[in-house]
């Protein structure tokens, strides 16, 4: 069988096929975050930030997938061809491939590019004009993708298994003997507690708390080591965001930790988030990141009314952040492991809304139709070069 995990790929690869590489970007964003055990997902996603122009992203990368798959001959082909374009000269960029034919003999798309490069005549008008398909083998998606994510379910199993090590629970045959009355009030007692347990849940506000496990791992979660491997030099790379010193960014980074064992996921985001556009080192930001998939990927959230203009204004310091809308359903459109719509955010009639944003969502969820009103709860991925926001729902619901 299948894995939704190949479903999703296969959703963002006709995406990618179709030109709609934004939405694909969405899509493979979200599939990384659970660390897929083929270099696929990855590939791809490299692929599709060189169409979204997101050059350094599609760099690290592509130095991720070498470090931990390396060689995987689409990457060998792709850093090829990104080293083709920028070559200073046609003999270097032969040179390049010449060396990559002799280290990887098997691979017939480099010596199918290593032929076009011979056969121009302008050098330069096949860097300008060079199609990445022509280089790059960009195959569907293997049928074999799994995501290494241990799931809820699987973890409540690995739970029992444990619980059981010692034997199995002992036989319940002592229930015949417990009178009838007593077993009917049981009942009654349980099914009261059961209902008043979610009356509460729907109508006081929530309060949500991480478990201890989810907690170890926060707190093991540390950014240490000399202030040049904390902080990059003054001046050296232009962002987003800036800190002065290494304290102030080592106190945001702790207070984010505090924020998130308190069931602050919102809060620590915007922090998170900061400090990943900021002049951070790299170590410092992969383990932000870090805690960025991990919040992206927990079970248990608040969600809060966000307004579209706010995190338009601000995207990158959102990505992640649980939102909660309410609005009219738009573009409804059918993929193989989800769907997508429109939603005109907080639709008031006759055409009155706040935004627009691209919803993604399972077929888990009730049947909607365009022109429905509903309310979720999502995650913001990203927004596009042209302003769109895109947010995975994790609830929908049909407003009457």
């Amino acid at each position: 069988m299948k894995s939704q995990t190949y479903y999703l790929v296969k959703d963002a690869y006709r995406s990618f096929r179709s030109q709609r590489y934004d939405e694909a970007c969405v899509i493979l964003e979200q599939v990384v975050l659970s660390n897929p055990d083929d270099p696929y997902p990855y590939f791809l996603l490299a692929v599709v930030y060189l169409f979204c122009d997101k050059f350094d992203k599609s760099a690290t990368l592509i130095a991720d997938i070498n470090s931990k798959y390396s060689p995987y001959s689409p990457i060998v082909q792709l850093e090829a061809f990104i080293n083709m374009k920028g070559a200073p000269s046609f003999e270097a960029a032969l040179a390049y491939y010449i060396s990559k034919i002799e280290e990887y003999p098997e691979d017939g798309m480099l010596k199918k590019s290593a032929a076009l490069i011979r056969a121009v005549s302008d050098f330069e008008a096949l860097q300008k004009e060079a199609r990445l398909e022509d280089f790059v083998k960009v195959s569907s998606p293997p049928k074999n993708i799994e995501s290494a994510v241990v799931t809820k379910a699987a973890r409540i199993a690995e739970r029992k298994k444990r619980r059981y090590a010692y034997g199995r629970p002992r036989s319940r045959s002592f229930l015949k003997k417990i009178p009838v009355w007593v077993k009917a009030c049981l009942a009654v007692f349980c099914l009261a507690a059961i209902a008043l347990f979610f009356v509460l849940k729907k109508y006081n506000d929530a309060t949500f708390q991480i478990s201890s496990e989810e907690a170890r791992i926060v707190d093991e979660t540390e950014i240490s080591g000399p202030a040049g491997s904390i902080m990059l030099p003054d001046g050296s790379v232009k962002t987003r965001e800036r800190y002065a010193s290494t304290e102030s960014l080592l106190n945001d980074f702790n207070k984010a930790r505090r924020l998130i064992k308190s069931a602050e996921h919102n809060q620590a985001i915007l922090i998170l988030n900061k400090i990943s556009e900021s002049n951070a080192a790299f170590m410092a930001k992969e383990k932000v990141n870090f805690l960025i998939s991990f919040i992206i990927n927990s079970d248990e959230r608040k969600y809060d009314n966000v307004s579209v203009d706010t995190l338009a204004k601000n995207a990158w310091l959102y990505r992640g952040y649980g939102v909660a809308w309410q609005g009219r359903v738009a573009n409804l459109k059918m993929m193989n492991a989800s769907r997508s719509f429109t939603l005109l955010v907080d639709y008031t009639g006759n055409d009155v809304f706040s935004g627009t944003a691209n919803i993604f969502y399972g077929y888990n969820k009730p049947d909607i139709e365009n022109g429905d009103m509903v309310k979720l709860n999502g995650v913001f991925i990203n927004m596009s070069e042209n302003g769109t926001l895109f947010v995975r729902a994790r609830i929908v619901e049909k407003l009457k």
